[in-house]
């Protein structure tokens, strides 16, 4: 009997091609839209899954509460760690880190040299997280300070087929040179949230720093049993107050309202927990999980949206076959078997080509979701296999229910009344576009979003500006000696305009100097951004009071600042210029114009430009205004002077308005699926509309065959295949517009700089639906409309 069915199956298939393409193809789109989306949510989910007590480590996590604001820190004071095991019998060990924040080291062998982070770690980090062993003994790998573990990657960069182990590496890091041996070699996988290439011993860096006064340790915990948490947990409290107490009540005098507490965040959700400042690593947003795998369930509801309908619409051309199948005895569950056949082999056939548009997609896909994915099925076949059967039961269960119920008299008549499935269909329809539209708007709105970060003035000018980093390796010596070289060159080249100086660079991810500003009643905090004489004017900030920082001017060099407005205006001042700092005592010299320090995700806070007079190696970043025209010259030249100066470090650079280009990836990158998306969802949506606007023709062959006679138009015939459809697509527009509404007002949230949402953009999306399934019913409809109305009657 199954083999009867499957014959059948492929029979009506082969029979109806047209429509089994535009259902496969449909379906398709959207399960390898599932596939890719699949991957990406399990490849989230599986960060840290690798180590072995990973259900038993946590990262123990700082929150405070600052005038009103809740903020979670990675880091704790380095004497927490042996405090916790110490206390509680329920830490069996802990693991201390420390990350490399903005402080690049060059690595050196022979020749070759390379720029890396180098992170820092206690001896027993090994014991703890189950990093997969190459080489070495890594339970003493890190026992000895001078000796360093580095990932299988850099031993094949540095090392090739050699055996790595008892090699030498020179360490260059703040003008110091540090020797050490390589004592292992593991493999860092992909999804750990803990990422490194070289890891030395804290015992470098912990001398002077084992106490409780500052915070710079990312801190790691093992239980000896998970239920223990809770209970450790409540515990926390009183170990808070008996090592920090003190500095809790210090920060409460000062501060006002000041809370401290400790909590344990399982290995497992590290990856997965934005918002926590110093992570050793950037959290992703579980969100964008959410997100994605809505918009791939609503490309796969669309197909299956689809499939339902154009099977409704095939009933009239299948009403002389379950009749007759009635009538030779056929029971109403054959008929639905046979049905569910049908659908069950067109979705399997659909499976198997979506496999084939995923693996052609994923190279894409990986681009815009900035990951290395790979389509290794493994236990994922089950689900795709699930998945398939579930899809053809569910699209083929409601025709099936509906033309199986046909009484065959009735059938073999072809008199086939709906009833309340037309109604359904039709809500079918609605759904279908009312996604399709909510794609559509929301892409639009997203769009202009992007554009309003790219138009915003952000109060300063960065066209033509390399941003040269000395990765803050340099001595005092060697960086004066460098900005003396690229000043000359400025004076004596065409190629460079202008050379200045800052502490951290504008549009990055970096860590500045935040300090309490106190006045009276008022407390703030402040940026604190340091600067050299001619960084305002090479960025083109504009000053709104006072001056620019001048040599001209010897007291600017004993602790002038130029604030900006937002500090002027935190401050209830109406003029700044000749007053001081408060707490800080610093005479402030200018006001400039409010500017974009960071993404535009955030708002503008209180800045003080200090001024370094003395160049040395705290101004990290040299800034390099180039002449108009190819920068390529400019590079070579720059490029040139830096090794003339620092011949043993490699020459690193960016383009300013890149790095600020980069702040907006995320948001770049998901503006792009959504769109993606949307064009997917227009492709299958039309689909379905060319498919039930060519079964619409079919039926009503005679009736547009009498109306021609009887001098009807083309373009009544078109209104007439038209209009019921457009309908449904205006009440779609409606049902989306509120739903497109609320996801991107909660979208524009994150930015502190947004536009305003109108109703042009909903507008013009329900346009651009309306006019694109218009074109589309239309090519059917006027093919129709052209007919000759003789063959249509004599067909009748």
């Amino acid at each position: 009997m199954l083999r009867n069915y499957l014959i059948v199956a492929v029979r009506n298939l082969m029979r109806h091609k047209g429509h089994s393409a535009i259902n496969i193809a449909g379906l398709a789109v959207g399960m390898a839209f599932c596939i890719l989306t699949l991957l990406y949510v399990r490849y989230e989910r599986s960060y840290d899954t690798f180590h072995e007590n990973g259900d038993r480590i946590y990262r123990v996590d700082l929150v405070e509460k600052k005038q009103g604001q809740w903020e979670t820190y990675a880091i704790l004071p380095p004497g927490a760690g042996p405090a916790l095991v110490h206390d509680f019998p329920e830490v069996i060990q802990t693991v201390r880190f420390r990350a490399p924040m903005n402080l690049i080291t060059t690595v050196v062998l022979g020749e070759k040299r390379f720029n890396h982070p180098v992170l820092s770690a206690d001896p027993g980090i090994f014991g703890m997280f189950t990093f997969p062993r190459v080489a070495g003994d890594l339970k003493t790998a890190l026992l000895d300070k001078h000796s360093v573990v580095i990932s299988k990657k850099m031993a094949d960069k540095f090392f090739g087929e050699k055996d790595p182990l008892g090699a030498t590496l020179s360490f260059w890091q703040l003008g110091q040179v540090t020797d050490r041996q390589v004592t292992g070699v593991v493999e860092v996988p992909e999804n750990s949230s803990i990422k490194f290439d070289f890891v030395t011993s804290i015992e470098n860096w912990l001398p002077g720093q084992e106490g409780w006064s500052g915070l710079g340790v990312v801190t790691y915990v093992q239980l000896a049993d998970r239920k223990q948490c809770s209970d450790l947990e409540k515990k926390l409290p009183l170990f808070v107050e008996t090592y920090m107490g003190g500095r809790i009540r210090s920060l409460s005098k000062f501060l006002g309202d000041y809370q401290m507490r400790l909590q344990l965040q399982p290995l497992s959700t590290v990856h997965l927990t934005p918002g926590v400042k110093y992570s050793l690593e950037s959290a992703s947003d579980p969100a964008y999980g959410y997100v994605l795998s809505g918009i791939a369930l609503s490309v796969l509801l669309i197909a299956c949206v689809n499939f339902i309908n154009l099977s409704m619409g095939l009933a009239s051309t299948r009403s002389t076959e379950v009749g007759i199948r009635k009538v030779l005895g056929a029971s109403r569950t054959h008929l639905m078997r046979q049905f569910w056949s049908e659908s069950i082999l067109l979705s399997f056939l659909a499976l198997l080509v979506g496999l084939a548009l995923a693996e052609l997609a994923l190279p894409a896909f990986n681009g815009l979701v900035d990951r290395r994915l790979s389509l290794i099925y493994g236990s994922a076949w089950g689900w795709l296999l699930g998945l398939t059967l579930l899809i053809g039961l569910l699209t083929g269960g409601y025709p099936a229910l509906v033309l199986s119920g046909f009484h065959p008299v009735t059938a073999l008549r072809r008199h086939l009344k709906f009833g309340g499935a037309n109604w359904f269909s039709r809500g079918l329809v609605v759904v279908q576009f009312s996604l399709t539209i909510f794609l559509i708007v929301a892409t639009l709105l997203m769009s202009k979003q992007m554009d309003f970060l790219r138009a915003k003035n952000l109060g300063f000018n960065d066209e033509r500006l390399i941003v040269v980093d000395t990765y803050s390796g340099l001595r005092d010596e060697e960086m004066r000696r460098l900005m003396q070289a690229y000043r000359k060159a400025a004076s004596e080249r065409r190629e460079i305009e202008k050379v200045s100086a800052s502490t951290p660079s504008i549009g990055r991810d970096f860590t500045i100097s935040t300090r309490l500003i106190k006045h009276e009643e008022i407390q703030f905090e402040a940026k604190f951004y340091g600067v050299d004489y001619d960084y305002l004017e090479m960025l083109e900030m504009q000053l709104v009071e006072g001056r620019n920082f001048s040599r001209d001017f010897g007291a600017d060099a004993k602790g002038a600042v130029i604030v900006n407005q937002t500090l002027v205006k935190k401050l209830g001042w109406s003029s700044a210029v000749g007053k001081k700092l408060p707490r800080f005592d610093n005479a402030i010299v200018g006001v400039v114009k409010d500017f974009h320090l960071f993404s535009l995700h955030q708002e503008i806070e209180p800045v003080v430009l200090e001024l370094y007079p003395d160049i040395n190696r705290r101004l990290s970043l040299i800034y390099i205004k180039t002449g108009p025209g190819d920068p390529s010259s400019t590079l070579k030249l720059l490029r040139e002077i830096w090794h003339q100066v620092i011949p043993d470090r490699p020459f690193v650079y960016s383009f300013l308005d890149e790095d600020i280009a980069r702040q907006y990836q995320a948001d770049e990158r998901w503006g792009s699926i959504v769109t993606g998306s949307t064009f997917f969802a227009i492709f299958i949506a039309c689909l379905g509309a060319l498919g039930l606007t060519s079964l619409a023709v079919a039926r009503r062959t005679k009736e547009i065959g009498i109306r021609k006679v009887l001098g009807a138009s083309v373009s009544s015939v078109v209104a007439l295949l038209s209009k019921e459809i457009l309908l449904l697509v205006g009440v779609a527009n409606l049902i989306a517009w509120p739903v497109a509404y609320y996801a991107v007002h909660r979208w524009l949230q994150d930015f502190a700089y947004r536009i305003d949402i109108g109703v042009g953009m909903f507008a013009l999306g329900g346009v651009l639906t309306m006019m694109i399934v218009l074109l589309t019913v239309a090519s059917q409809a006027i093919k129709a409309a052209r007919s000759n109305p003789v063959d249509a009657l004599r067909y009748e």
